[in-house]
């Protein structure tokens, strides 16, 4: 039952804009009235008790709602509905709920107009539609049905457009005391007097957040869930390294803030509630609440971030991205939330964080100072921290580079170090353990220096990792990378020459990746779908893209049938190991020297395919004819004519595999690829 209180029923036409000020005191309003609801049920929960559903029924997670949450969403959704009409978007944790729902009547009644006059004496007026009021009108349901009252709380925020800007967050129950607890609440926007309006204790005008001791990080974690991925996370950033240098905390979270050599958690507090532990960041109490998996939902975060961001802290996900808070998008938090009383600490959490999954050693455990010390040969103690700097993620694979600092001597120590994480089974440990000595002691051709190669069978439902290798970071200085020059690129190909000599002889090793299936695919016309969306990006006008789909389509149809044609004529080139995915980001070149990395898609094939890979990935079409002259100087035993011949394949069979298509293309790239591959049409034709 809805009993209306102070004006007639039904909400009156609503303004486009409507004041933030009388938004937030109806929140701050209902709050404390949603607080007395819930307090009405504990009191009573003798006589009728307090009404427990699950709503995890079903699934093996309980998942409590009592007559306390059901009462105090009534309470707030049906007042702002009432206030504010239909224009304004609501989201409540409990999703509709009838006004005949079990529990007391819901009086309708606007709130006092100055009730956050003395806190806040200026106003904004927002559009109407842009807003929208996430409520979790009980927070900590579970410890509410535990008795454990201190962990209860109620919460809603505000956002404009996605963005949060206002929350309140009310502690029902007070904590050790008789009587109602308190209520904060918060703005992060600049007022009509250009003031950010902060974060406030309603009724305590004296009432200021405490400063933050220098170097303190108490974080607060869930006491159910300690373990897993918070587990891990609390582990790591207890470890040096992990801290924000002395005096580069930053403003913002636009660039990763420098990490120095202590840990960043100094110490640890476990309690229940999202708002709770939000509660004690933004109070002071603590400094990070840490809890980088899924599990609490954007009405959890909505009046958290905004309060955080009121009093110069962050809110975000477990990478230190923003929460995008769409009415219409998914409810989860399904990357987590990291919420910390500065921007250095959550830009330093979120370096952790966002890497923690894939930054582990083959036994899945968080990476550690022992392990890299065990794979560097180290005495105990001699690496004094390690922070992951940047993080490379793929669908079979993960490329991390470390950064490294010493307790002691560090001669001939590497400071940095490229760390790769495999979960399909991959051929490249074995090539680095097959042939790297080899390379190593040959001329003009080596592969990275590895310090680490390990292996093991795949678990059946693909979840841990099968291989890890641990090299020298090659990213930095005095290597380069190869670039598109003739120089270069004969630089490349020698070191292709070279590579692919070393391993033709090998031909029980290849028969049997050839029996696990490190096979080169076959020619496939899958490619006319990729090759029709390349034509959408890369034409300007509908007339373009018609006349470049007609010529794209002859193409396609020529390519499949010239391979059709050759598919089945023998060759006698030897088949021998190939990189696979020769690109420029995968060749570094130090002074004349040329080093292969990134063996990922490492086949068993003829080297035609490499050559082709090389040619059509840096786009330098004229240079074909050199690059096969110089190959076959390097190895005499090819035959020209046939080499000549199962490139101009291998290029037909590159441009039939389907392509990733990325905006921004390139017109004039796309043009001389296109008028390349006519050229070897019709080479073929002549032939």
């Amino acid at each position: 039952m809805v009993t209306m209180a102070g004006y007639a029923e039904g909400p009156a036409e609503m303004a486009e804009h409507i004041s933030l000020k009388g938004l937030v005191s109806q929140c701050v309003d209902l709050a404390q009235r949603a607080g007395e609801l819930i307090r009405a049920v504990s009191d009573n929960k003798s006589e009728c008790g307090i009404g427990t559903h699950d709503k995890g029924l079903g699934t093996g997670n309980f998942d409590p709602q009592t007559l306390a949450d059901r009462q105090a969403q009534r309470c707030i959704v049906e007042n702002l509905r009432a206030i504010y009409g239909s224009q304004l978007r609501i989201v409540g944790e409990e999703g509709e709920l009838g006004v005949e729902a079990d529990g007391e009547e819901i009086v309708i009644r606007r709130p006092s107009e100055t009730l956050l006059d003395q806190e806040w004496p200026g106003d904004l007026r927002l559009p109407l539609a842009e807003l929208c009021v996430w409520v979790d009108p009980l927070d900590g349901t579970k410890e509410f049905t535990q008795g454990r009252y201190e962990y209860v709380s109620t919460l809603i925020g505000i956002s404009q457009n996605g963005h949060p800007v206002a929350g309140v967050i009310s502690e029902p129950y007070s904590q050790g005391q008789p009587g109602p607890g308190r209520l904060l609440w918060g703005c992060c926007l600049r007022d009509s007097k250009g003031t950010v309006p902060g974060v406030h204790v309603l009724g305590d005008p004296h009432w200021r957040r405490p400063t933050r001791p220098p170097g303190r990080c108490v974080a607060v974690i869930s006491r159910s869930r300690a373990s897993g991925e918070v587990g891990d996370a609390l582990q790591r950033l207890t470890e040096p390294g992990t801290a924000p240098k002395e005096g580069t905390e930053g403003e913002d979270l636009s660039t990763p803030v420098e990490l120095g050599d202590l840990p960043l958690i100094t110490g640890t507090q476990q309690v229940g509630g999202a708002g709770h532990k939000v509660a004690r960041v933004v109070d002071g109490a603590a400094d990070l609440w840490l809890f980088p998996r899924g599990g609490t939902s954007r009405w959890d975060s909505c009046a958290a971030e905004a309060m955080l961001e009121a009093c110069g802290g962050a809110l975000r996900n477990r990478f230190g991205q923003r929460i995008f808070y769409d009415p219409d998008g998914t409810m989860e938090n399904s990357e987590g939330v990291l919420a910390a009383a500065s921007v250095g600490i959550l830009s330093a959490a979120a370096q952790v964080c966002g890497t923690l999954d894939v930054a582990r050693d083959l036994q899945d455990r968080p990476l550690s100072r022992e392990w890299l010390e065990g794979a560097l040969q180290l005495p105990s103690g001699h690496l004094k921290a390690f922070t992951v700097t940047s993080c490379q993620r793929s669908g079979q694979c993960c490329d991390l580079r470390l950064a490294l600092r010493y307790a002691g001597a560090q001669d001939g120590l590497p400071t940095t170090l490229s760390f790769k994480r495999s979960w399909e089974k991959s051929m490249e440990p074995r090539i680095f353990e097959k042939f790297g000595d080899r390379l190593l002691q040959g001329a003009g051709v080596r592969l990275p220096r590895v310090f680490c190669n390990m292996s093991r069978e795949t678990e059946a439902d693909g979840s841990s990792a099968t291989s890890i290798l641990l090299m020298e970071d090659l990213s930095a200085a005095p290597f380069r990378r190869c670039t598109n020059s003739l120089d270069d690129l004969k630089l490349a190909t020698t070191a292709l020459a070279q590579f692919h000599a070393a391993t033709m002889g090998e031909k029980d090793f290849l028969a049997e990746l050839s029996k696990e299936g490190f096979v080169a695919e076959n020619l496939t016309q899958a490619a006319l779908d990729s090759w029709q969306e390349i034509v959408k990006l890369v034409a300007e006008t509908p007339e373009e893209a018609a006349r470049w789909s007609i010529e794209i389509a002859d193409l396609v149809s020529g390519l499949a049938s010239c391979a059709k044609a050759t598919a089945t004529q023998p060759g006698s080139e030897a088949l021998c190991l190939i990189h696979g995915d020769f690109r420029s980001d995968h060749v570094i070149i130090e002074g004349k020297e040329v080093i292969l990395m990134a063996f990922s898609h490492a086949k068993v094939a003829t080297p035609a395919l490499d050559l082709a890979s090389l040619v059509t990935s840096s786009q330098s079409f004229a240079s074909l004819n050199q690059l096969l002259d110089l190959y076959c100087q390097l190895l005499p035993a090819q035959s020209m004519a046939e080499l000549r011949q199962s490139v101009r394949l291998a290029c037909l069979q590159l441009a039939l595999k389907p392509m990733e298509v990325k905006p921004p293309l390139d017109s004039r790239k796309l043009r001389l690829w296109v008028d390349f591959l006519w050229t070897l049409l019709n080479e073929m034709d002549a032939r």
